[in-house]
C-alpha cells in the first residue's frame, strides 16, 4: 500500500484505487486496506490528543510550582485559574475527621395524596334529599343574562306578569 504524502487526501487515495480495480477482489483489497489506514489514523489521532492533554498537565504543574500563573506567548497567553489546583486522597484512613462532612439528611417523604370530594355524587345525593354531615345545601346565585330582541315581541315570564 502506498503512503499517504501531504498532498494526498485519504478519500483522494481510495478513489483512485476504486477506479483502477477490475474486480470485485480488488475493490476488497482496496476498502481493507483503507480500513487499516483509518484504524491507523485513529490510533495516531489518540496517541496526539493523550501527548496534548500530558503536556497540558506538565506545563501546569510547572506554573502552578514556579508561582506563574501567566505567560505571554508571541500570539497566544498561557494561564492556570487558581481552580486548577487540586489534591490526591493518598489513604481515607489517615485523613482527620474535622476534614470530613457528614452526609445531608434524606429528603422528608412526600406528603399523602389530598383526597378530593367528589362533587357530582354529593349533588346526585343531595337531590335524593339525602343529608350528608359537613354539607349543607345552598342555592347558587342566580346570574341575569341579557338577550336582544325586537321591542315588544317578548313577554315577561314570571310571577309579576
Amino acid at each position: 500500500m502506498r503512503r499517504l504524502s501531504k498532498d494526498t487526501s485519504l478519500s483522494d487515495e481510495v478513489q483512485d484505487a476504486a477506479v483502477r480495480a477490475c474486480n470485485a477482489n480488488e475493490i476488497s483489497s482496496v476498502l481493507r486496506h483503507a480500513g487499516l489506514a483509518l484504524v491507523a489514523l485513529e490510533t495516531e489521532l489518540t496517541a496526539v490528543k493523550k501527548g496534548k492533554d500530558d503536556a497540558r498537565d506538565v506545563l501546569a504543574e510547572a506554573m502552578t510550582t514556579t508561582g506563574l500563573t501567566s505567560i505571554a506567548l508571541a500570539y497566544h497567553d498561557m494561564s492556570v485559574p487558581a481552580r486548577a489546583k487540586t489534591f490526591t486522597v493518598v489513604d481515607e484512613g489517615l485523613v482527620p475527621a474535622e476534614y470530613w462532612d457528614d452526609p445531608p439528611p434524606p429528603p422528608p417523604p412526600p406528603p399523602p395524596p389530598k383526597r378530593v370530594l367528589s362533587r357530582d355524587r354529593i349533588m346526585a345525593d343531595l337531590e335524593q334529599g339525602v343529608i350528608i354531615d359537613g354539607i349543607e345545601p345552598t342555592l347558587k346565585a342566580a346570574s341575569v343574562r341579557l338577550t336582544s330582541s325586537k321591542k315588544g315581541t317578548r313577554k315577561n315570564k314570571g310571577p309579576a306578569e
